[in-house]
């Protein structure tokens, strides 16, 4: 537990050094939802929970799954291609001490970012709804270890220190591409549910008398922890560059 509590302080003042990350995950939602409500304010003045989450809640999945991607796996190949896991190898002895101390933290981060974003709805609409508040707080924590497990796969890839932003901007670019596609059947729901960005809107049906769909959530989330696991497991602390034969 104190390798934890030690490895967590040292990942957050880390984290610290680089605010303009954080500022950027629910900055960047927020100045787009102002310039789609300048486009259309009538389709964000909603009434009922369903229209809040069906609006709002993409918002939310941008906040939870950019920050997993910049801050979980994305710095987690920059502390690997630096040398920097090396250096903390003597508190983190193994990889889920690591894994789980910067889950935490990001966690942490995670839910600040999305109890601002609400803060910012909340003024706009001139409802300060806790039970929105416990909606969006209910869904980013359900999704966010099944998000952050399948991150773990980008983890395992041979890239350099300094592809590691084209990498995940192609990620993105990638998800946002196929959130255009709607499934008209179970099978295709799943697949296109395999998409992080889906999966958090899937998950917000729940809370939205939309009938979420259990059993597609369900059989995701253990894709997602099956990966997660053997990806953690594959994970290497030594820079790619050394191992270059």
């Amino acid at each position: 537990m104190n390798k934890i509590t030690t490895l967590m302080k040292m990942i957050f003042k880390h984290s610290l050094a680089y605010k303009i990350v954080f500022v950027y995950t629910f900055a960047a939602p927020i100045l787009y939802m102002f310039f789609e409500m300048w486009n259309d304010p009538v389709n964000y003045q909603v009434s009922t929970t369903e229209e809040y989450i069906t609006v709002y809640v993409p918002y939310i999945a941008f906040i939870v799954v950019t920050n997993i991607i910049n801050n979980i796996s994305m710095k987690t190949l920059i502390y690997r291609e630096s040398g920097f896991y090396k250096i903390i190898s003597y508190v983190a002895s193994n990889q889920y001490i690591f894994y789980l101390s910067i889950a935490i933290v990001q966690y942490a981060l995670t839910i600040i970012q999305v109890v601002l974003f609400w803060g910012v709805v909340a003024i706009f609409l001139g409802n300060y709804s806790l039970y929105h508040l416990l909606i969006v707080l209910s869904i980013s924590t359900l999704v966010f270890i099944p998000l952050m497990s399948v991150s773990g796969c980008i983890t395992i890839l041979k890239v350099k220190q300094e592809t590691l932003s084209v990498v995940g901007a192609v990620i993105l670019a990638c998800m946002f591409f196929l959130l255009q596609f709607d499934g008209d059947n179970w099978w295709q729901l799943l697949l296109l549910g395999l998409n992080p960005l889906k999966y958090v809107l899937i998950v917000g049906e729940l809370f939205g008398g939309q009938g979420g769909d259990i059993f597609i959530i369900s059989l995701i989330s253990f894709v997602y922890l099956a990966v997660g696991y053997y990806s953690i497991y594959k994970f290497s602390i030594d820079p790619y560059e050394n191992r270059i034969v």
